[in-house]
């Protein structure tokens, strides 16, 4: 085997998953043989430990130590390097327009001379996301800059989140939603409160970055991405808690903007599995919005849909409007039509009526937090819709990164279940009263989808039935 080859070998050394959360110490390259293309881009492969930041760096040319800068200090992220080699390798020699903007703006240019071993097949290298949709939350001149998801689609503003305290309030009242993107504003909520904290001791300062924990953890139950962000946060700060303090500040931005990096990787790659599930010609219906909005960028259930179109696979998407936030009609559309990916909104109760004309060929829809048994969470009216699509025989997938499986919540009936304001019920998009003044009002944000209605779960190391999912992620 070349030197070449045997460089990237050690890179095969994939877990995902948990693998996020390991520093990588030392590497036994030799002992790694990669079989083939599928085999480099397989997920579900052992991971190598003990691997040094010095030899991942001198694994690649000195042209390409400015685009790997991330994964040389700090941790070692398994999704962030398989995007990375995904789309150096695959990006057109010359190709401006092809980038692999997770991680830099620059353009690829030049392939491998082990050409043999990385022929193209299904992981074809995509356009920078970052570079084409708008934004859902970044660090912005010391501050979290949100997208107020709460304008769209009537305007495009922006909010500067100055303070930890803010960034709680954007998260409660859905000027950011979806739980992988509540996940990343956490954690930058925690990275910006943290820059804030005056105290010169660490003992006090560590008290401190722990109450803005607590605070931002406290501002929605359902979706676990906020838990897991804020609590690979506070891993990273017991981690470092001996350095000073500047340094730790440090530290928490920095993770902050790997955990941001790593959510949109973790949607390319659940795209890339996804998208073999769906045909040329077919017609599918998401619920509520699982896209770019709802992520740090791409997203899961749309980005599933997303990798499908930008292979070239004519497909149609019929987005329910999502009462009563109306989620669907305000984002979900507005989003596809940003891509020009063909999109019609119809109401929630309208999805029965085109199944049974079969005018809906499948089903792929988000997730705020799955149980070990493979119960799904997800918005209200998820629930009707997987019954709907099983009464009709239609295959109901489920789109979410590891960090939305809860392997702690043995099922769904262990799910707190967030209840909101009944404003949202009464009135349209909180304005024009649509029901009576003081009627009583029952308004759950998500529901339950029991397992077995479930056709297979889509994540970043693949599709899996919802009984295989807790092995696969244990």
């Amino acid at each position: 085997m070349s030197d070449r080859a045997a460089e990237l070998n050690f890179i095969v050394s994939i877990l995902g998953g948990h693998a996020f959360e390991q520093v990588l110490k030392s590497v036994h390259a030799t002992e790694v043989r990669l079989q083939d293309e599928r085999a480099f881009f397989d997920f579900n492969v052992q991971i190598i430990v003990d691997l040094e930041a010095d030899l991942l760096r001198d694994a690649f040319r000195d042209s390409d130590s400015q685009a790997i800068a991330p994964f040389l200090s700090g941790r070692f992220h398994e999704v962030g390097l398989r995007e990375y080699l995904r789309c150096r390798y695959y990006a057109k020699p010359n190709d401006q327009s092809i980038g692999w903007g997770v991680y830099s703006t620059q353009p690829i240019t030049g392939r491998p001379s082990e050409e043999s071993l990385l022929t193209p097949l299904h992981c074809a290298a995509v356009p920078a996301t970052r570079c084409l949709m708008v934004p859902t939350v970044e660090w912005k001149d010391g501050a979290v800059r949100l997208l107020d998801q709460s304008r769209l689609p009537e305007s495009v503003e922006f909010l500067d989140c100055r303070d930890y305290q803010t960034v709680a309030d954007a998260i409660r009242t859905l000027k950011v939603r979806g739980a992988p993107a509540i996940g990343v504003t956490a954690a930058m909520g925690v990275a910006l409160g943290a820059q804030t904290v005056t105290a010169s001791d660490h003992e006090s300062f560590v008290k401190s970055v722990l109450v803005i924990c607590d605070h931002l953890a406290a501002t929605r139950p359902t979706a676990v991405n906020l838990f897991w962000a804020i609590e690979r946060m506070k891993g990273l700060l017991a981690s470092v808690r001996t350095q000073p303090i500047a340094s730790i500040k440090a530290a928490l931005l920095k993770e902050s903007q790997v955990i941001l990096d790593e959510d949109i990787a973790l949607c390319k790659a659940m795209g890339q599995h996804g998208a073999t599930l769906i045909a040329s010609g077919q017609t599918i219906l998401t619920h509520c919005n699982a896209g770019a909005l709802a992520t740090a960028g791409y997203g899961t259930a749309l980005g599933v849909i997303r990798a499908a179109w930008e292979q070239g696979k004519k497909i149609q998407v019929i987005a329910d409007e999502t009462r009563p936030v109306l989620q669907g009609a305000r984002l979900t559309a507005w989003e596809l039509m940003q891509d020009k990916i063909p999109v019609t909104l119809i109401t929630d109760n309208m999805a029965g009526s085109l199944m049974r004309q079969g005018k809906i060929h499948l089903c792929i829809v988000g997730a705020d937090r799955i149980a070990a048994n493979g119960d799904v969470a997800n918005k209200i009216g998820t629930y009707s819709v997987a019954v709907l699509a099983k009464a009709h025989g239609i295959p109901f997938y489920v789109a979410a990164p590891y960090s939305t499986i809860d392997l702690q919540t043995k099922t769904g009936a262990d799910i707190p279940i967030e209840q909101r304001n009944p404003l949202e019920v009464t009135t349209i998009h909180g304005s024009h009263p649509i029901a009576p003044q003081g009627v009583a009002v029952y308004n759950p944000a998500f529901d339950v989808t029991p397992a077995e209605l479930i056709t297979g779960i889509i994540t970043e190391r693949g599709v899996f039935k919802p009984s295989e999912l807790a092995a696969q992620f244990q």
